[in-house]
């Protein structure tokens, strides 16, 4: 009878330093967890920089267009049309090259999106385990979240 007592008792000790190992485990997790979010917060808000020096460029490529509309006015009406083609053609190639990074952007924006949902699956899974497995997932998806950035600013 001593001798299941000593059994349980070693047991028990073993399972309550498993348990504070897995709280341990978890909480590491949840840090990097919480390092990983912050550093996509950080991001978007470089996303969002970029974004409005993209939408600046446009606005001031509008005031130019305006500006040369209101000076064609004073023209020969052949000049005037020879001139509004040659706009069209440029805008027709603007508007193609637009689609194909439109096309290539969201491309990239499902794989993210089939990545993170990856990486929450593997969360699911592996609550108590696997945390190495799970920080190299997030920095593969912060690496692929660097190279979004950095082909959007090869745009500009």
């Amino acid at each position: 009878m001593r001798n299941d007592y000593e059994k349980l008792k070693e047991e028990n000790q073993m399972l309550v330093q498993e348990i504070n190992n897995s709280r341990n485990e978890l909480e590491e997790v949840n840090s990097r967890l919480a390092q990983a979010e912050s550093r996509l917060r950080q991001d978007t808000l470089k996303q969002r920089a970029q974004h409005l020096k993209e939408e600046r460029t446009n606005l001031l490529k509008k005031k130019e267009d305006l500006e040369l509309q209101t000076n064609e006015l004073n023209l020969p009406l052949p000049e005037a049309r020879e001139r509004l083609q040659n706009r069209m053609k440029q805008d027709n190639a603007e508007i193609k090259q637009m689609e194909k990074e439109l096309i290539d952007l969201k491309k990239m924006t499902e794989t993210y999106q089939t990545n993170i949902r990856e990486i929450d699956q593997d969360l699911k899974e592996n609550k108590t385990g696997g945390g190495e497995e799970q920080e190299q997932k997030y920095e593969i998806l912060y690496q692929k979240e660097k190279e979004i950035n950095q082909f959007t600013e090869q745009f500009e």
